[in-house]
């Protein structure tokens, strides 16, 4: 064959093969989506009162902002969360975050500031828990404990009181997201406050009976289960009592 024919078909091949793999590449898709369901809820006190974050359970050691997307639709009273969608890129990089406490983030601009209004997993309707870490900081100063109920009761923590408290705050679990019936509560509840030096008090609601829920101040969302944790009310009931 003829050397300038040879070398011309090679080129010819070598172009076809390089517009085949352009091809090839352009029909693959972008990123491949999966559903997650959402597990948590997070609302920065410090940030816009309309943002809300969305947590799903991820297992990989970290992720992509931007790789979770959630949907949520709106009422007076509630918020709905539809399934987190995460988005696997095809070779794509990114600037990684590392997971922390098995959860992936998606962030949701609300059209009202959340306010006292309840966010549920439109799934099942069950309740979001408040993921918060710290709940309780370690060397508060003092704390002031208060309970209502049928014979409010207040008290006065020192510094090692405080700390032993909020000690026993931060190691409750998670509140679970799931479906579950509660015992009876007649609504009492205990009012924590942990004073710290040089950044703002922290309020926490404890739930004397019933679920023995654990809120963040005014919250609705359920952040920490005390239950079958009786170091906790011992020291509380010990704090209130005469």
């Amino acid at each position: 064959m003829n050397r300038r024919v040879f070398v011309g078909a090679a080129l010819a091949a070598l172009a076809l093969a390089a517009t085949a793999g352009l091809i090839y590449q352009l029909k693959q898709p972008a990123y491949v989506e999966h559903q997650l369901d959402p597990q948590a809820m997070y609302q920065d006190p410090a940030s816009d009162p309309r943002v809300l974050e969305i947590g799903a359970a991820w297992t990989q050691e970290g992720w992509c902002l931007g790789q979770f997307h959630v949907n949520v639709e709106e009422t007076d009273i509630l918020i709905n969360v539809g399934r987190v969608v995460e988005r696997e890129y095809i070779n794509g990089n990114c600037a990684g975050v590392g997971t922390v406490d098995g959860l992936g983030w998606a962030t949701v601009t609300l059209k009202a500031p959340l306010g006292k209004r309840a966010v549920l997993r439109a799934s099942d309707r069950v309740g979001l828990p408040m993921h918060v870490r710290p709940l309780a900081p370690n060397g508060p100063e003092s704390a002031d404990v208060e309970l209502f109920g049928a014979t409010p009761k207040t008290a006065h923590l020192d510094a090692g009181q405080a700390g032993r408290l909020a000690g026993l705050i931060e190691s409750l679990p998670q509140f679970p997201a799931v479906e579950f019936g509660c015992p009876f509560s007649d609504g009492s509840y205990y009012r924590v406050v942990l004073h710290y030096s040089g950044f703002a008090d922290r309020s926490i609601r404890i739930e004397k009976n019933g679920c023995q829920a654990v809120y963040l101040g005014d919250s609705q969302q359920p952040a920490r289960w005390a239950v079958s944790h009786p170091d906790l009310y011992a020291l509380l009931e010990q704090a209130t009592s005469p």
